[in-house]
């Protein structure tokens, strides 16, 4: 009986350990683009993948982001949309673990007086190609663009994370590269 009792432990133990897993992954994704509608950037910042900040300090990071969103002659608009998320396989690399994240996401851009008619046409082409962007139109009642997209995160635990999930958008192939290793890459089909 113990016999019994012990293989059935063994066999469902990993089970539970990818679904807990799982769980802390989506509850860490969420809070990730919680903190991004909130406006949270130290929270953002805690839930970034650390290696970024040996290429960007943090403190600059911090600045640039509000930036980022309210530039010159433009502001860039979060819409809160369904998030839709989709987990890759949680995969176990080098000592980590490691999943792609997708979601849904919408944003505005809101520019303070109207682009001409050939910019509004450059820009939309530029988010549907370099964005990938399924919807880029311009609404001139309010001169902004709607932009929505699926977006893409990976998703680290690992020894420079603490073990504990963080994330970083995978928007950039060449910074990707520098911060994830070829097996890291290749296991998670980038």
């Amino acid at each position: 009986m113990k016999k019994i009792i012990l293989l059935a432990f063994l066999v469902t133990a990993p089970l539970f350990a990818t679904a807990q897993d799982k769980a802390s992954l989506a509850k860490d994704a969420q809070r990730m683009l919680d903190y991004t509608f909130a406006e949270n950037y130290k929270g953002l910042m805690d839930l970034t993948y650390p290696k970024i900040f040996d290429l960007i300090p943090k403190e600059q990071m911090l600045e640039m982001l509000p930036k980022m969103l309210k530039g010159e002659g433009y502001t860039i608009k979060l819409d809160k949309v369904p998030e839709n998320f989709t987990f890759g396989e949680i995969k176990k690399i080098e000592g980590g673990s490691y999943a792609v994240v997708s979601y849904d996401t919408q944003m505005r851009m809101i520019f303070t007086e109207r682009p001409a008619d050939k910019e509004i046409e450059t820009m939309t082409t530029m988010f549907k190609e370099n964005m990938k962007a399924s919807v880029a139109t311009f609404d001139k009642t309010d001169n902004s663009f709607l932009i929505k997209k699926r977006s893409q995160m990976i998703a680290a635990a690992d020894a420079a994370t603490g073990q504990k999930w963080t994330f970083l958008n995978n928007e950039n192939p060449q910074l990707i590269e520098k911060l994830f290793s070829e097996n890291i890459r290749k296991g998670l089909g980038l």
